[in-house]
């Protein structure tokens, strides 16, 4: 049996493996790591491993051991019952984050091995302590995060931008010819697609053209490669990309 986690914010919690069991239900995965070796179910549903997620836990504790109160939503009211449900729901919005299942799937997807949330409980119970847990993060060395030349000791000269995709919402066409370049099982709407490309400091510096909701962010990327932004010959800097 695993070890109980150390005590925190009041309380002692469960094992991860404890509050990851059964869980992987509705989802196809992975289970073998790049190396060769096993993924631990935590890693699986939440890309995190155990010790990690107790890192997290610490500082996000405070800010599950409590909800909203359902008549006022500028009022916190903190849990003196079924205590476990502040673990399993911190558990729950890391899921969501690393699998994010559509709307309608939620229910089958954000299992643990005590709760199934669906989308009004994640909205309601989950994500205002999520929103008030990410005002006060603290993991990030933010000065080593906005150097613009925070790549690497070789590349000094060399600029980050992370590269995603966004979806723009469109209306559902009435002819397949059309609805097959819009129609995505991803997303829960009808939508084009937008290649965005974003320095450390928060800063857009491309966007391309709209794409059919069927590509993919790899292809978009190698399709408007000759259109990405490059900084002047004078400065000798350039852009690199993490797809």
């Amino acid at each position: 049996m695993a070890a109980r986690l150390p005590h925190a914010a009041g309380h002692d919690w469960e094992p991860w493996e404890e509050v990851a069991a059964g869980s992987s239900k509705g989802r196809s995965f992975r289970h073998s790591s790049r190396g060769g070796g096993q993924l631990s179910t935590c890693e699986i549903q939440t890309g995190y491993a155990p010790s990690v997620l107790t890192e997290l836990w610490s500082s996000a504790a405070p800010h599950f051991v409590r909800h909203r109160d359902k008549n006022s939503r500028s009022t916190w009211v903190h849990r003196t019952k079924q205590m476990w449900r502040s673990q399993h729901y911190f558990y729950v919005l890391l899921m969501y984050i690393h699998l994010y299942p559509p709307h309608n799937n939620m229910v089958d997807i954000l299992v643990t091995s005590r709760v199934h949330v669906d989308f009004n409980c994640f909205y309601k119970m989950i994500l205002p302590s999520a929103h008030s847990w990410s005002l006060v993060i603290d993991e990030i060395r933010w000065e080593a995060r906005l150097d613009l030349d925070n790549h690497h000791p070789f590349f000094p000269y060399l600029h980050t931008v992370i590269w995603d995709s966004t979806c723009f919402m469109v209306e559902k066409p009435t002819d397949w010819t059309f609805g097959r370049l819009v129609v995505n099982g991803h997303y829960d709407w009808p939508c084009l697609l937008v290649l965005l490309g974003i320095n450390f400091k928060g800063e857009i510096v491309f966007m391309s053209g709209m794409h059919r909701s069927t590509a993919y962010d790899a292809n978009i990327f190698e399709d408007t490669r000759h259109l990405h932004p490059q900084f002047g010959e004078r400065d000798q800097r350039t852009l690199i990309t993490k797809e």
